[in-house]
């Protein structure tokens, strides 16, 4: 009786396909994935919004970018995503932090806190390590940086840099933005913004100290005025310049940046949340960065 079955070259043929069909369907997979880690990307920035809108409400005034001047040691810094912790569901983690305690004390509520994974506070396409053994063991980089300008591209050296004066932004060393401080309008006035974390980025800032490309959240023991990029940006510098080889390391470290194909996602003032193209023009992106500076911002749907 002759048995019936695959000869060699229809086996081969049916791989091929199966291989082929594979191909195909790698890619509208990936897309998918990436679709849903912007959504959940865009979820957060929606969040922190929400909360800092209520901050607002309850206590009158945004959150400070960073709070100085709780301790002797002026570079110990309460920033803008601790404050906002109770508005965020994360209630017992506020209320464990002492800001007039030091934050990197080993052991301590305020070194723990740090060092609290906060999915929030971490977009899913960064691809950043979950902790990072900085200044306080354990501690958890941020995705996200409040905007403190659109006009200012340095933290140190001299001149116009984001330090400890006020800034044009909505965020800054103890800064109190209110609503009605926004003349720009808040759906045209960013909030906080995609940025990414790479310790292997190196390099001299403006005052010869050697800086890497690092973001946290909650606080810090060591924001000095070189640091501000520890938990504000700027959109004087054009987004995504950390893939610029060319690009100094403070734009690195003040710019926005996303592995989001197509650009930066961010939240404005108004609570809404936009990709932001790579390609948007520089002036443009620079007043989205300023609260009152009276440009005309004339945003694509």
């Amino acid at each position: 009786m002759r048995q019936v079955g695959f000869t060699l070259v229809e086996l081969l043929v049916v791989l091929a396909i199966i291989g082929l069909l594979v191909g195909l369907l790698l890619p509208a997979v990936q897309s998918a994935r990436e679709a849903a880690r912007r959504i959940q990307c865009a979820n957060h920035l929606k969040q922190m919004g929400l909360s800092i809108i209520m901050y607002h409400d309850t206590y009158g005034s945004m959150p400070s970018g960073s709070l100085a001047g709780l301790q002797s040691n002026a570079s110990q810094r309460f920033y803008w995503s601790g404050q906002i912790l109770d508005f965020l569901e994360q209630v017992p983690l506020k209320t464990s932090i002492d800001p007039s305690q030091p934050w990197d004390l080993a052991g301590s509520q305020n070194a723990k806190a740090c060092a609290t994974y906060l999915s929030i506070y971490r977009c899913p396409s960064a691809n950043i390590p979950d902790r990072w053994d900085h200044d306080i063991a354990g501690r958890v980089p941020c995705n996200y940086l409040a905007c403190a300008s659109g006009l200012t591209a340095r933290e140190s050296g001299t001149g116009l840099r984001l330090n400890g004066l006020q800034c044009d932004g909505m965020f800054y060393t103890n800064s109190r933005t209110k609503f009605r401080d926004i003349i720009d309008g808040t759906s045209s006035t960013i909030m906080v913004g995609e940025a990414l974390v790479d310790q292997s980025i190196t390099g001299p800032d403006a005052t010869g100290t050697l800086q890497l490309v690092d973001h946290w959240y909650i606080g810090s023991p060591g924001m000095g005025t070189n640091e501000m990029s520890e938990a504000i940006g700027s959109t004087a510098v054009a987004p995504n310049s950390i893939f610029i080889k060319s690009a100094y390391v403070e734009d690195k470290e003040l710019g926005y940046a996303s592995r989001h194909p197509g650009g930066v996602q961010v939240v404005l003032a108004d609570g809404h949340v936009r990709m932001v193209a790579g390609s948007i023009d520089l002036n443009l992106w620079s007043s989205l960065g300023t609260r009152q500076n009276g440009e005309v911002v004339q945003l694509d749907p």
